[in-house]
């Protein structure tokens, strides 16, 4: 239906005759037949009602029964609405057809260098199949390269994401005593992927591997968790609960250090030069070992 024809039907309607009074009187019948279509009418309202979901102070988007023109919409604005949602359905529906129809690309193969023998000493079609050449080969080379440099950016953008977490986990080893073996008990049960997406994506990747560390079974529960994206709302959940607080140290005496005097100065030096080659190397093994026998 066109908007000329909606118009003549509106301008049909307005020019109907008016209801007589007697035909008034009749229309309205018995009290108790009226008490029971306002009745009816207050069931039709409450089924009617409808629950619309937000988040905060935000305003629920517009329905088919909002205002049209100040006065409730009539049906054919609501049929011109839901016809506008369906129209925008089948776009969409068709755009992913037209996606999934599309041809894989194929790699383009340079070949050899075309000689002029292949041409039977054709010079004209040589000349075409050598310029032809040169152009894929500058083809191949330009997608090698534009692969490339996708390549190294995420590549750096990965540096990134560690440099940033061996920031925040010295920061955390120097305020927890026992980080860095709880870390590595984290990282046990955890596979690769695992921690690179955590790393990669939670706001507090160490508290969280310290948090598993000392938790066995939450850590066994994650690990389990095969799949990337379930494994990255569990990870998320979790990362948005992780905080630091302050414990005040239990009073203890005194220890008294035994041995000669120069020992804390050896010891001092060895794990200097422990935590220096783990910077160097990557390879912290060797340094936690030697911490833990500290501790005995």
């Amino acid at each position: 239906m066109s908007i000329e024809d909606l118009r003549t039907e509106l301008d049909e309607e307005d020019n109907i005759d008016p209801i007589e009074d007697n035909q008034e009187v009749e229309s309205q019948g018995d009290p108790e037949e009226t008490q029971d279509e306002s009745n009816q009418s207050d069931d039709k309202t409450s089924e009617d009602e409808e629950f619309v979901i937000t988040v905060g102070d935000e305003e629920p988007e517009p329905s088919d029964e909002d205002d049209f023109s100040g006065k409730p919409a009539p049906a054919w604005v609501k049929d011109l609405r839901k016809k506008e949602r369906e129209a925008r359905k089948r776009i969409k529906e068709l755009e992913a057809q037209v996606q999934q129809a599309k041809p894989a690309v194929k790699p383009i193969e340079v070949g050899p260098k075309p000689k002029l023998a292949d041409f039977d000493y054709d010079e004209d079609q040589f000349e075409s199949a050598v310029e032809q050449w040169h152009e894929r080969k500058r083809q191949v080379e330009q997608q090698q390269a534009a692969k490339q440099a996708e390549e190294e950016k995420a590549k750096q953008a990965w540096q990134n994401k560690m440099q940033s977490y061996e920031e925040r986990r010295q920061n955390v080893a120097s305020k927890v005593r026992d980080f860095e073996e709880v870390e590595e008990a984290a990282k046990d049960k955890l596979t690769a992927t695992q921690q690179g997406i955590l790393i990669h994506a939670a706001e507090n990747p160490e508290l969280i591997l310290y948090h598993l560390g000392k938790n066995p079974k939450k850590a066994q529960e994650l690990s389990e968790i095969t799949d990337p994206i379930q494994f990255a709302f569990a990870a998320a959940k979790l990362d948005s609960q992780m905080k630091i607080q302050t414990r005040k140290p239990s009073t203890q005496p005194e220890r008294k250090p035994s041995g000669s005097a120069g020992l804390s100065g050896v010891v001092d030096q060895k794990l200097a030069q422990l935590e220096a080659k783990a910077a160097k190397t990557g390879d912290r093994t060797e340094l936690i070992r030697y911490k833990k026998s500290l501790q005995k």
